[in-house]
């Protein structure tokens, strides 16, 4: 064989490995970003970085990255088991998976140096090859030599493999499971979530009941449901379990702000109510220790968000806010409508065929279809008439390092011209 034959070999093989990335294998989680200071202990989890069940990483003074998921030492390691990487981003369409040492070819060490050049990048993208799952990976800082192995990388969580959840809030602001955000403004009841045996019992259901006001729209009812037991919650703090109305907090007679106490269950699930000054509601059903359903109302705008969900519990959810790994399905689980979120919305509308939980029926119910805002109205709510923006961003200025959560809360105080959203604790 030729030279040319062997370099067109190389080359054939190498295009073979670039690919497309399919979308709900790339995980779009929130950003975290992990730092291992120089001479840290490796060995200690505090300076290793959880990013699957087969994939931790770490470095130790002076050595390469390495996974002690999986029982690698830094005497036994060149490149990290468990993953692949490859230079660029997942919304490249040329990526190359190779080793860590093949792919950043000698360039990490050096390209935080001011006198290196500028033709290298500090952008990843990792493959955890046991999840099958993507990560935006971008180096901060790289420790040459024996100066301590210290570095630094800002990366994408994944939320396939859960604790990212699932939201509705505000003007409403929908959030997916694979932790990306859209926006819904149809006026309707709709099923945000349904999940089938949920924990191998009955099925869970969560609906909410939109509506608009002036230019904007907003939740203004949620209903849980869990088997045969209904909670439904509303504008400021009022609720009902199975029909019966605020039956714990009216029995007591106690209207006092009050931290977070049990005061009721729904399918075996203890439910917590806290009010932290007269505006603000919070309930809480718990699914487990670190899992829970929580509805925030600030007046009576009402939001609603699943916390740490595990794919045991969640795997098998349906509904607007899609599919665990972040499809946004129609009914038939196969038709992809993340490109056209009004046909999202009708298509998830509450059928005539499905259990009512809310106690009043409000028009539309379906086969009438939800209430899209007119086209004069969404320019309208881009006018930012009322509330300057520059203070709305000084109002949500706790959220910046979120950077969803700091545009949904400047949008919705605009939107609604009320600085209290700010502190709706629906972000």
């Amino acid at each position: 064989m030729n030279i040319y034959a062997v370099i067109l070999l190389l080359v054939s093989l190498q295009v073979a490995t670039a690919q497309v990335l399919p979308p709900e294998k790339i995980c779009k989680g929130p950003p975290i970003t992990f730092t291992k200071p120089n001479f840290a202990d490796w060995s200690d989890p505090a300076n290793q970085d959880a990013i699957s069940p087969s994939v931790t990483l770490t470095r130790a003074d002076h050595w390469p990255l390495l996974n002690v998921a999986l029982g690698q030492t830094p005497r036994d390691v060149q490149n990290p088991s468990g993953v692949s990487f490859a230079v660029g981003s997942t919304t490249d369409t040329n990526l190359v998976f190779q080793s860590f040492t093949r792919a950043h070819q000698g360039w990490i060490g050096e390209m935080f140096t001011t006198n290196y050049g500028t033709d290298v990048t500090n952008v990843m993208v990792m493959y955890l090859q046991a999840e099958d799952l993507y990560v935006d990976l971008t180096f901060q800082s790289w420790s040459k030599g024996r100066d301590g192995g210290g570095f630094s990388y800002t990366r994408s969580t994944c939320c396939q493999l859960g604790g990212c959840g699932s939201a509705m809030s505000g003007d409403p602001h929908v959030m997916s499971w694979s932790g990306e955000w859209f926006d819904y403004h149809g006026q309707c009841d709709l099923k945000l979530m349904h999940v089938p045996n949920f924990q191998g019992k009955d099925d869970l259901d969560v609906h909410v009941r939109t509506t608009g006001r002036y230019l904007y729209s907003y939740i203004e009812t949620v209903a849980v449901r869990i088997g045969s037991e209904t909670m439904e919650v509303s504008s400021w703090g009022e609720y009902s379990i199975n029909g019966v109305e605020n039956a714990m907090i009216k029995s007591q007679g106690s209207t006092a702000l009050r931290k977070s106490i049990a005061i009721s269950q729904i399918g075996g699930y203890p439910i917590f109510h806290m009010q932290t000054n007269p505006k603000t509601h919070r309930f809480d059903i718990m699914i487990t220790g670190s899992s829970n359903i929580t509805m925030s109302i600030l007046k009576d705008i009402v939001s609603v968000r699943v916390h740490n969900p595990t794919k045991a519990d969640f795997g098998n959810v349906v509904g607007l806010s899609g599919d665990f790994t972040g499809r946004l399905l129609a009914r038939d689980g196969v038709t992809d409508l993340s490109g056209d979120i009004n046909a999202l919305g009708q298509e998830w509308q509450v059928r005539d065929d499905e259990p009512m939980l809310f106690q009043a029926v409000r028009a539309p119910q379906y086969p009438a279809k939800c209430i899209l805002p007119g086209m004069t109205k969404k320019e309208a709510r881009r006018l930012g008439e009322g509330i300057a923006e520059e203070d709305a961003k000084v109002a949500c200025d706790h959220l910046r390092d979120d950077a969803h959560a700091f545009a949904n809360c400047i949008y919705d105080v605009t939107a609604t011209n009320d600085l209290d959203q700010a502190m709706s604790g629906a972000f």
